[in-house]
């Protein structure tokens, strides 16, 4: 065989082995297996840093019960009191704190608000959610104690007023504590009542000694 003939049927064998070779890579990108994973689409489909950051920040975390007490950030303050005996029996006291946010976080105040008897006021007595406390603004809350020795449609004792009360940031890692409209039962371990006592001194609260509620009731577990 003379040297053309032979570099001619080497040439043409490589061209056939080229061909083949890159059928190997060509065939895969135009009909992949089923089990063949499209690595350009699997890197595609991966979160960059920025979503990975996005979604920890959409995700916040809960904090304990201890961490959303905001009390150390709010002031209590009695600035309303007056207390009257008419001289027959008949007693009134009246009175209001007012809460102020000294922080830099929005607050809740959450307060368990006491009627005596349920029955006079027409609601129970329960936890409530009062108004988000802005950083350095303030609100209050009125109490009303009464003995009554004349009024025969009156009962001799009766009471609205608060009990006891907490204080929690209004941040996403606290929210679960005021979630679907209840309150959760770890309020108790951060609830005080010696801010909010009844400063009067000529009648004091039923609730303190003869009528004690158990204000867990109606808390969310």
């Amino acid at each position: 065989m003379d040297r053309k003939k032979k570099w001619g049927m080497t040439f043409s064998l490589l061209v056939i082995v080229f061909f083949a070779t890159m059928s190997c890579y060509i065939r895969p990108l135009i009909n992949p297996p089923d089990n063949e994973v499209d690595t350009v689409a699997t890197l595609q489909s991966l979160p960059t840093e920025n979503t990975d950051n996005q979604i920890s920040t959409d995700i916040a975390e809960q904090w304990t019960i201890y961490q959303c007490s905001a009390i150390q950030d709010v002031t209590t303050e009695l600035t309303k009191f007056i207390e009257d005996d008419d001289g027959n029996g008949n007693i009134s006291c009246a009175y209001t704190h007012t809460f102020t946010n000294k922080g830099n976080q929005p607050i809740r105040l959450i307060y368990y608000d006491r009627y005596f008897p349920s029955d006079l006021y027409n609601q129970p007595s329960e936890w409530k959610s009062h108004t988000v406390i802005q950083s350095g603004e303030l609100t209050g809350i009125r109490s009303n104690i009464f003995q009554n020795t004349t009024e025969d449609d009156l009962p001799p004792r009766y009471e609205c007023f608060v009990l006891s009360l907490a204080f929690v940031y209004e941040i996403p890692e606290c929210r679960w504590i005021t979630e679907d409209e209840s309150f959760h039962i770890d309020i108790l371990q951060i609830a005080e009542e010696e801010p909010i006592l009844s400063p009067c001194t000529l009648i004091s609260p039923v609730s303190y000694s003869d009528a004690v509620p158990d204000i867990s009731e109606g808390l969310r577990h």
